[in-house]
């Protein structure tokens, strides 16, 4: 896509083995700018498998000589079910983008902020397969998502071969990681992955990063395994199950039993009783609603789920949902 204001809507992309990307955000020949306003939504993305180490995602927007372009691209509603090709599901290498509502799905892959700005990932299924959320750049919001079952790592706050990305970089400098700093993460639930939060050993440590009112819940490893940081905010957040603690400061959480109830979805709620519910105590940014589309209350509830007895208004996507027939 080189294009301005695209649309890519119910389409399935799948059975791919080869190296290439389904779906791929560029920009005008000679320049570092990219193509504004993406809307890639309701695509069915499956069976992606692929035996090189590199360049199997299934959606890529941008690339790392563009990164700090910003894309307002956003990705929302889509269904991804085993995708193999690449520990990258959406790979994100550019700035200002939205992804939210997807659902991936028994996949190698995760979501990955590998590289740009200010982008925000928002109300996500990471369901059963190996990789999570990793982030790297500066001022990510990553607010309700839901990331259960994985056998790789959850959600991990990035170090970097950089402090920041700039321009008159050389093509091997653009190309390292740029350390997290200054995300906030907020309203997570993690839930029984091999390794719940983590960061990395690279040079240049994470910083400032607000970690607050998530809800970490696991029985193996460490529930936090965080390699060197510095000014990072840990606030109001609920461990549970007989993983360990790990390196989480003694004042950033409370263990105690969060009382989930697994619905018929598979999705576990809080439950009635629940010590998460009115809980949370980050106050910005606003979060007005919580992964099943609910109103989220004042004060809010801990983890991805805000306890309501209403039907949720958005669950982890089917195939039903996504693809050429969807509504």
């Amino acid at each position: 896509m080189r294009a301005d204001d695209t649309k890519i809507d119910r389409n399935h992309f799948h059975h791919k083995t080869t190296a290439g990307i389904f779906v791929v955000l560029d920009g005008p020949s000679g320049s570092t700018a990219l193509a504004q306003r993406l809307h890639l939504f309701k695509n069915h993305f499956s069976d992606r498998s692929f035996t090189g180490s590199n360049g199997g995602e299934p959606i890529r927007l941008g690339v790392s000589g563009r990164a700090l372009s910003g894309a307002d691209a956003l990705v929302e509603y889509n269904l991804f079910e085993r995708c193999d090709g690449d520990p990258e599901t959406i790979s994100v290498k550019s700035s200002d983008n939205t992804v939210r509502y997807n659902t991936i799905r028994d996949s190698r892959g995760g979501i990955v902020l590998r590289h740009g700005n200010r982008s925000t990932v928002d109300g996500n299924y990471l369901l059963g397969g190996t990789e999570g959320v990793r982030l790297y750049g500066n001022d990510h919001l990553v607010v309700n998502n839901y990331i259960g079952g994985l056998s790789g790592r959850a959600l991990v706050i990035g170090s970097g071969t950089t402090r920041d990305h700039h321009t008159g970089e050389t093509t091997d400098e653009r190309r390292g990681n740029d350390a997290c700093d200054r995300a906030v993460i907020a309203h997570n639930t993690l839930l029984d992955n091999a390794e719940t939060l983590s960061g990395e050993t690279r040079e240049y440590e994470p910083r400032d990063v607000v970690v607050a009112d998530n809800l970490l819940v696991g029985n193996a490893g460490s529930l936090v395994a965080m390699g060197s940081t510095t000014g990072f905010t840990w606030q109001s957040n609920i461990l549970w199950g007989s993983a360990s603690n790990g390196n989480i400061p003694s004042g950033g959480y409370t263990r105690i039993d969060p009382r989930l109830r697994q619905e018929a979805d598979g999705v576990f709620r809080l439950s009635s009783g629940s010590p998460a519910i009115g809980a949370a105590t980050l106050r910005s940014p606003v979060v007005e609603e919580d992964i099943d589309g609910h109103t989220r209350g004042t004060p809010r509830d801990i983890g991805a789920d805000e306890y309501t007895t209403l039907a949720p208004l958005r669950r982890p996507l089917t195939p039903a949902d996504v693809g050429p027939n969807a509504s």
